[in-house]
């Protein structure tokens, strides 16, 4: 049986400051050997997206690091939508996923399947 993936997960809906955090939780975890795989979660409007995204894409770090905004978002409720049997539940679907704390941790939930997440 192999070990799952650790992943660290970056809930923000504070884009600009974010690149800020993610370097120092990389200087960390390079500083003491570890190398862990990291996801921020983004629930910045469209607007402050795209006006913080550039910066933030400038980060430089030693450990992965991926990206889901709202484009990510929408595409995967898309997904999820397509896979409904019933269009009538695509309300409550979406209610699951809003944007903030419980849907941005939702969908941390399932970025994360399969893995061990820490927040």
């Amino acid at each position: 049986m192999t070990s799952p993936e650790y992943i660290f997960v970056i809930p923000t809906y504070r884009l600009r400051d974010v690149g800020e955090t993610v370097t120092a939780y990389d200087e960390h975890f390079r500083r003491n050997g570890h190398a862990v795989s990291m996801i921020v979660f983004d629930d910045s409007s469209l607007v402050n997206q795209q006006k913080y995204f550039p910066a933030f894409e400038a980060t430089r770090t030693t450990n992965p690091l991926n990206y889901v905004g709202p484009q990510e978002k929408e595409a995967f409720l898309a997904y999820l939508f397509g896979r409904l049997r019933d269009r009538k539940l695509e309300p409550l679907v979406r209610n699951l996923f809003r944007p903030g704390y419980g849907g941005n941790r939702n969908f941390t939930l399932m970025y994360t399947l399969g893995s061990l997440m820490v927040s």
